[in-house]
């Protein structure tokens, strides 16, 4: 019986090139790509009123109440004022987005109301507001952060030195 010395050689050069393509990949491009999607997201939460396990609460009674009563006249236009047709009004899109190597920050440029409506909570004249949380992460985002950093590491790791 003859023994028969079996050899094989697998050559990773080029696996080792792409990991070390990918180990100078920048984030910070992928985080500002984010920042549609993300802007995308928190306006579906405010356009279907929806919390993360639920629907925002309505308006309490005084207030749709209140809100048949004409609003006044805008001394700029001149032109009778009206009372925002949405929950929150418009200052849930008044978004702000900042991208980093690290983060996507997606934050309210409304700081006077946007935590009030966020937790809920006392405000002035001690009224009670609900919580209506409209910042917040859904599964579609999440589902956007992979895709798009898959995608990018995929790009990083064929792209030719």
């Amino acid at each position: 019986m003859s023994l028969v010395d079996v050899h094989a050689t697998v050559n990773i050069k080029q696996v080792v090139k792409a990991f070390e393509r990918i180990e100078h990949f920048s984030t910070r491009k992928v985080f500002s790509d984010l920042r549609g999607p993300a802007r995308f997201d928190q306006r579906h939460h405010w356009r279907k009123e929806e919390a993360p396990n639920k629907h925002w609460p309505g308006l309490a009674p005084s207030t749709l109440e209140r809100r048949t009563r004409p609003r006044g006249i805008d001394r700029r236009s001149g032109k009778r004022r009206s009372w925002p047709t949405k929950l929150l009004g418009r200052f849930p899109t008044a978004l702000q987005m900042i991208a980093s190597a690290e983060s996507l920050i997606v934050r309210s440029r409304v700081k006077r109301f946007d935590m009030i409506h966020q937790a809920g909570g006392r405000a002035g004249h001690g009224a009670r507001i609900p919580q209506r949380q409209y910042l917040w992460i859904s599964k579609f985002l999440m589902g956007q952060v992979v895709k798009y950093f898959e995608v990018a590491m995929a790009k990083a790791a064929a792209r030719t030195v």
